[in-house]
């Protein structure tokens, strides 16, 4: 399964390109898009955790 995997994959675009290229495209852009604002997000939660000292254990005091 793995090794047709890159085949599979090419057939599929192949023919979303075929059918209908506008929309291949607007979701290959929705996808990208996805992708970016996700990593964002995961930035944006680790970088907040570690201004406030969520990530490291608690000063008693």
């Amino acid at each position: 399964m793995a090794r047709r995997l890159p085949s599979l994959v090419l057939r599929s675009l192949k023919t979303a390109w075929q059918v209908d290229r506008v929309a291949a495209v607007g979701l290959l852009a929705c996808q990208v898009g996805t992708g970016v604002l996700a990593a964002l997000g995961l930035l944006a939660v680790t970088g907040s955790s570690g201004r406030r000292g969520l990530s490291q254990t608690p000063h008693r005091g």
